[in-house]
């Protein structure tokens, strides 16, 4: 796997509201907020805490939940190149 790291932008701000997490890019004009849920919290905690590779999400994601981590790798890299799409996630 890759030894890039995924962070989050300085420019990102994010809330812990009702059992979501809702990011939003400050970089942009009209900006619209991302809800996340799920597993998608659990990556986007990790990312908060300190840029961290795939291979490091996946294995501290399974440590965490039990789930097996073919399951967990199928949806991290998904997860993480459209949130890059978006801007809110980037390779460092």
């Amino acid at each position: 796997m890759s030894d890039a790291r995924w962070a989050v932008p300085d420019d990102v701000i994010w809330v812990d509201a009702e059992g979501a997490t809702f990011v939003l890019d400050t970089r942009v004009r009209d900006p619209r907020p991302q809800r996340l849920d799920g597993g998608g919290i659990l990556i986007w905690d990790l990312l908060t805490a300190r840029p961290r590779t795939i291979d490091e999400l996946v294995d501290e994601i399974a440590a965490a939940t039990g789930a097996p981590e073919s399951e967990i790798r199928g949806g991290t890299a998904p997860f993480l190149e459209r949130m890059a799409h978006l801007g809110y996630v980037e390779r460092r």
